[in-house]
């Protein structure tokens, strides 16, 4: 330790050597128990860094089936039968014969969802904390849509603020996030 001088009020105002303060070292740490005698309060609002991609979603329309499969036909020819591109013909004649040809498509439908498990407690807990003391999250604000001033783009996605009560609320809105991203990102493959 090193020394300072510093004025001593008690002897007369004399000068006097006094050792300094030690130097924490840097293997500090707090008591123990200080994070549980003095938390940091939560902000009760949890921002959502991914916003619903819904803008496909809303363009195209679900056409609702009872099948298991949804099947169409796919016309692979479609041509002249002599070969020629010619459509025009003379007065008193027939226009060229044509043919076509195709094959059906299925595509097996699948359903989409997520899920989260949630014990009965945690909920309850959740639930206690958020809406008694108000240190739980109990809103979720979310991002501007991803397709706001794209054209044909949606502006808003569906939810700006939501209040949640718990836990399970919570999951549910980050579920149906989730899901609708992954849905938008379905409609956009070949």
């Amino acid at each position: 330790m090193s020394e300072e001088q510093i004025l001593d009020l008690g002897e007369g105002g004399s000068f006097v050597n006094r050792a300094t303060d030690p130097v924490i070292s840097p293997n500090y740490s707090s008591p123990a128990d200080f994070a549980a005698q003095y938390p940091n309060p939560l902000d009760p609002t949890e921002i959502i860094a991914m916003c619903e991609e819904i803008t496909l979603w809303r363009d195209l329309p679900e056409l609702s089936t009872g099948l298991k499969v949804d099947m169409w036909r796919e016309m692979t020819s479609l041509a002249f039968t002599s070969g020629s591109a010619y459509i025009a013909f003379q007065d008193g004649y027939c226009p060229e014969e044509y043919t076509h040809d195709g094959s059906n498509t299925t595509v097996t439908l699948k359903n989409i969802g997520a899920k989260k498990s949630l014990s009965i407690s945690d909920i309850l807990h959740s639930r206690a904390v958020a809406m008694g003391y108000g240190d739980g999250i109990n809103r979720l604000i979310a991002p501007m849509a991803a397709g706001e001033g794209v054209p044909g783009g949606s502006d808003t996605g569906t939810f700006l603020a939501e209040t949640v009560m718990d836990v399970k609320a919570k999951e549910m809105r980050l579920a149906s996030t989730l899901v609708l991203d992954g849905w938008d990102n379905l409609l956009q493959q070949p």
